[in-house]
């Protein structure tokens, strides 16, 4: 059975507002404040109310707390928003009254007349009543609570009340304590029951039409029921649909396939092998469930939150789960103990998370020294993640958040970045500076044919910087060269392959050459492929420079 919760309740019923206001003036011992024209009696210490009542009298709004109305005739009169706090009404006659929002708590009505009085919105609590009163039709005074259409019955604690064939219509029941009540055949059409704890409750052929039910509590109830609001169901002993309540509840085995529990809570709550295939969990709160063997085929887990441990019930764990063809769209998770046996395509388990398209990281501290290759990270939010030694080779993670993500030692390549270009456009990584590309060879042209006659020959070539499109030259081209940062291979058949440092040229042709030893043992001919390769050094190493549109590198050439 769920906790209670605690918080602010907007009340869902016409006057309740000022009634609240009532209630805190009458807890704080104030008098109320009589609406113009209104004439309120005053209430000494003994309960003596003057000017005396009489019927039809006009006290709405008045503070009548402890008065002693005992067998006082106050037939028709308006009591709407009094408050009477322990007054005693034993004997009295309130036939036709109007008592719109007034609060009967701690009121004896031993032997008093209510009959055709109006009741809507009454609070009430601790009444007694030795005979019991004559009260309006469908009205009924049950554990010390005046229940009929339309009364205010906030936080009531009705456990195990007999509410059978009670008419309970647009009455006022969040924060209730209805648990193993009787409500079979009751009528609370249009109720607001928002928080109410409905577990171990008879709702046999109960009619909940229209009713409010978000955040209502339930579990091991009994009997069966279709009138009730739209997208809810009964099923298994629960009250399932938007906004349930299931916190801390042993659900285990339970089968809610096919409902609709967008926004319910599950914090610790037990659904072990429990069928949920086909539901709709959108938006859940569900930390430390325990989904260990659980049905979740075709569910709807968008921006689900799966995260963390609950105090007390433990773990959270999707452990042997089938999530097979589940839509994870902005699903967030964080320290999950064990992961599910199925996944939906594109998706993986990994450090505690859920890894995939869209998967929402908000609560991603360090994912660190895990193998990522091939993960598929689209449009997902990463924004607080660190990834540190983590091997990202053929990952994705175009159109992801990536705004303060942090990138540590890890393994890029073929790696899609956010902005959809591919990691190997990089110095070490998507978010490191972009390799300069290969412009040009201006010699040897790619498939020219060398003499071997020379003792050396030179390569030269341009290199141009992809960020601003400009060819590299100037400053950036003689600090290169100054680092020996640049550098030409050539490799073939039959040699020792050659590296060599290459200088910068800064006359109007604006290259760098590169100068090599002619091998003696090169083969001749069309048949004996030989490459030059250009490199540069960009702070992490010598790399490939990347070849622009059209051009080779490595580059082919022949000897003759």
């Amino acid at each position: 059975m769920a906790g209670r919760k605690s918080g602010v309740r907007i009340l869902g019923i016409l006057g309740a507002s000022a009634l609240a206001a009532a209630m805190a003036m009458a807890l704080n011992g104030s008098t109320a404040e009589a609406v113009e024209g209104v004439t309120c009696p005053t209430v000494s210490a003994s309960g003596v109310v003057t000017p005396a009542p009489t019927p039809g009298v006009d006290w709405d709004h008045c503070d009548l707390k402890d008065a002693n109305l005992s067998g006082a005739d106050l037939s028709g009169a308006n009591l709407d928003y009094a408050i009477l706090t322990g007054a005693d009404l034993s004997g009295a006659s309130l036939t036709d009254a109007t008592l719109y929002a007034a609060i009967f708590e701690s009121v004896n009505l031993s032997s008093a007349d209510l009959t055709g009085a109006t009741m809507t919105s009454v609070f009430s609590g601790l009444v007694t009543a030795d005979p019991a009163p004559e009260l309006p039709a469908d009205w009924q005074l049950t554990d010390g609570y005046l229940v009929g259409p339309g009364a205010d019955l906030n936080d009531a604690a009705l456990s195990g009340a007999d509410l059978s064939s009670a008419d309970l219509a647009d009455t006022y029941l969040g924060g209730a304590n209805l648990t193993g009540a009787t409500l079979a055949n009751a009528d609370l059409s249009g109720a607001n029951l928002d928080e109410t704890n409905l577990a171990d409750a008879d709702l046999n052929a109960a009619n909940f039409t229209n009713a409010e039910l978000a955040g209502v509590e339930s579990g091991g109830i009994t009997g069966e029921t279709t009138l009730l609001p739209t997208n809810w169901q009964l099923m298994s002993g629960y009250l399932a649909g938007p906004g349930a309540d299931f916190d801390s509840d042993n659900a285990s085995g339970v089968d809610l396939s096919g409902t609709d529990l967008e926004d319910a809570s599950f914090y610790g709550t037990d659904l072990e092998g429990a069928n949920l295939s086909e539901a709709n969990l959108t938006g859940i709160s569900a930390p430390g469930i325990d989904l260990e063997d659980a049905n979740l085929t075709d569910a709807n887990l968008t921006d689900a939150s799966l995260a963390f441990a609950a105090f007390g019930p433990g773990e959270l764990t999707l452990q042997g789960a089938d999530l097979s063809g589940a839509t994870l769209t902005g699903v967030i998770t964080a320290d999950i103990a064990a992961g599910p046996a199925v996944l939906p395509a594109h998706w993986m388990f990994a450090d505690g998370y859920l890894l995939g398209p869209t998967a929402n990281l908000e609560y991603g501290e360090t994912l660190q020294n895990i193998d990522l290759e091939g993960v598929d990270l689209d449009f997902a939010n990463i924004a607080s993640t660190e990834f540190q030694y983590d091997n990202l080779t053929d990952a994705s993670f175009w159109g992801s958040n990536a705004v303060a993500a942090n990138f540590y030692e890890d393994t890029w390549s073929n790696t899609i970045c956010p902005d959809a270009t591919n990691s190997n456009l990089y110095v070490s990584g998507c978010f490191s500076a972009r390799r300069y590309d290969l412009s040009a060879f201006v010699t040897p042209k790619s498939g020219a044919t060398l003499s071997k006659s020379p003792r050396s020959f030179r390569a030269e070539f341009r290199l141009t910087d992809p960020a601003t499109g400009a060819a590299v030259h100037g400053a950036t081209a003689r600090s290169l060269s100054s680092g020996h940062d640049v550098r030409a291979i050539l490799a073939g058949p039959k040699i020792r392959t050659q590296t060599v440092t290459c200088s910068w040229v800064g006359n109007k042709r604006q290259y760098f050459s590169c100068t090599f030893k002619t091998p003696p043992l090169a083969k001749t001919g069309k048949s004996h492929d030989y490459t030059i390769t250009a490199q540069v050094n960009q702070g992490a190493g010598f790399l490939l420079a990347l070849p622009a549109s059209g051009v080779k590198n490595p580059e082919t050439i022949h000897f003759s």
